[in-house]
């Protein structure tokens, strides 16, 4: 499980980009404006091509989606409960309560009290493929 302060590892350009938007948020907030910054970790909000990567014969893929799930129900619970907090800065995973997981979502849950509810499972048997 990935938590919230393990060592950040990019593996990519955009991983990259990600960390140095937290950084600059962190640093508005801490630094220049005084301003809140809470720097959601979004995983893959609910949308067509999630549907269609579903139907990829690759295992890869369909885990992929499976742990990335977040519905559309949570992405605004979520993004809601981030703009009432009162904090100067954190970070917060945005991911629905999917099994298996990958992010562990305990301080995120505490922290921002975000329980999703809805997972990656449900929401792959109401499709139709």
């Amino acid at each position: 499980m990935i938590k919230l302060d393990d060592p950040p590892a990019p593996d990519s350009f955009y991983g990259v980009s990600k960390l140095f938007g937290e950084d600059l948020g962190r640093y508005y907030s801490r630094f220049i404006y005084g301003i809140k910054v809470v720097s959601l970790r979004i995983g893959w909000a609910e949308c067509k091509k999630m549907k269609e990567h579903m139907q990829s014969p690759d295992n890869a893929i369909r885990d992929h989606v499976r742990v990335m799930y977040l519905s559309k129900r949570d992405l605004i619970d979520v993004t809601d409960k981030a703009l009432q907090i009162d904090t100067d800065y954190m970070n917060a995973y945005a991911v629905s309560d999917n099994k298996p997981a990958v992010f562990d979502l305990t301080e995120t849950k505490k922290k921002l009290g975000y329980n999703p509810r809805d997972n990656a499972k449900d929401w792959e048997a109401k499709l139709k493929l």
